[in-house]
């Protein structure tokens, strides 16, 4: 059975970025790209009026940002689900991103492999934020050791999987597990340290030397 693609769109205000992702996502047959726009606005009326799985879009994307369009999507319900890209170092940056609803966001330094990886990860409902964003914003006043001590063996597994970007999907395989107990140990981390998604988590891994 020929398995659906993952319905992508591309959003940058540089022609050539744009023709370079479409160019790479070509070579995957898992991944085809619906719609490629230059700006916000239009990456909001086509991400409504397509539905893609996935959005990839720059963070600097005029004439608002790539957090407007995340926003604007998650306040009309959309299904679409957004992977933004940032070359910003900056930490108010940084912040703003993790506040946003974005499923996810890479660090223009990272490799065509990261990009395609993420790609995949939100298509299957996953997080996907990288080791170098979740660096930048890692958890204030947080006593690692401390915080490790609260986890069991089977919650630092799952940790280290969802630091180095592991889908739920791939640490039940590797872990042999259930999906849904993956799910349930994701959740039980972010309880019992007090974060909110898997950037967070990421971050304190790193913090941590976990990864």
């Amino acid at each position: 059975m020929t398995q659906t693609p993952i319905r992508l769109l591309l959003a940058d205000d540089h022609d050539l970025v744009r023709d370079g992702l479409a160019a790479l996502m070509a070579s995957c047959d898992d991944i085809e790209v619906v719609a490629s726009v230059a700006g916000s606005d239009t990456a909001i009326a086509e991400a409504l009026a397509q539905a893609p799985d996935v959005a990839v879009i720059d963070f600097q994307l005029p004439p608002e940002d790539g957090v407007a369009v995340a926003l604007a999507l998650q306040a009309a319900q959309s299904p679409t689900r957004v992977l933004l890209i940032t070359g910003s170092q900056e930490r108010a940056d940084i912040e703003r991103i993790f506040a946003s609803p974005a499923h996810g966001a890479l660090h223009k330094s990272g490799g065509a492999d990261e990009l395609i990886a993420a790609i995949r990860a939100l298509a299957e409902g996953d997080l996907h934020f990288s080791e170098s964003i979740a660096a930048l914003r890692q958890p204030p006043g947080i006593d690692a050791l401390a915080e490790l001590r609260k986890l069991t063996d089977r919650e630092r597994q799952v940790l280290c999987s969802v630091a180095e970007g592991a889908s739920s999907k791939r640490i039940a395989a590797n872990l042999l597990l259930q999906r849904e107990t993956v799910r349930t140990h994701r959740r039980n981390l972010m309880l019992k340290l007090g974060m909110h998604n898997s950037a967070q988590l990421t971050a304190f891994a790193i913090r941590a030397g976990l990864v």
